[in-house]
């Protein structure tokens, strides 16, 4: 009987975790609202107008896909031309989720009109959920496009990324495994055979 319990319980994991290891490509959504929490910068001048560098902290939540859903922290760096609105800004993204670290990543962005960024996101996604909707289960490298657009004030950024609903130009996903992957060389090899 205890045989049968641990084989059933064996069972459920691999169920709960069905994806974890197995190759996948999942579309993911999410929005994020985030507060300056701290700020260093400086101006200058350059041969097409002023400048604005800045290193700056911003704290806040996201929501949307499960993986991506939970306190957020953004370390960013940019440079800034006042005069014609154009920049860049760089960075890293830090999600948790009950308390754990659930995502870190790297972003880049061009920055227009003194507060509009569209940018590229890529980082790691792990997912501690013990189950969840397959096409929101499983690990995995996270590749994403992002809008986000600053208040008047510019301490507070709002943006998205992934989805359709409201820009289609910002795809994103979270991906795993791969055609040489342990898991695929079994099966194929069987096939072979």
């Amino acid at each position: 009987m205890l045989a049968i319990i641990t084989a059933l319980a064996t069972a459920g994991v691999a169920v709960a975790k069905h994806r974890q290891d197995r190759t996948h490509t999942d579309a993911v959504m999410a929005t994020f609202t985030v507060t300056q929490s701290s700020v260093r910068d400086r101006t200058c001048t350059g041969v097409d107008g002023q400048y604005r560098e800045f290193h700056a902290k911003y704290r806040g939540t996201a929501a949307g896909d499960p993986r991506l859903t939970g306190e957020i922290t953004i370390h960013s760096k940019g440079l800034i031309n006042q005069t014609t609105g154009f920049g860049s800004s760089r960075g890293t993204v830090k999600l948790r989720s009950n308390g754990r670290t659930t995502a870190r990543a790297v972003y880049f962005a061009t920055n227009t009109n003194l507060g509009v960024l569209h940018g590229y996101i890529v980082g790691h996604v792990r997912d501690r959920s013990p189950n969840g909707a397959e096409e929101q289960d499983g690990s995995g490298k996270l590749m994403a496009n992002f809008k986000a657009t600053f208040n008047a004030a510019g301490t507070v950024l709002t943006g998205q990324l992934g989805g359709t609903s409201a820009d289609p130009r910002t795809p994103a996903v979270i991906q795993a495994g791969g055609c040489s992957n342990r898991d695929n060389d079994r099966r194929g090899h069987r096939r072979r055979g």
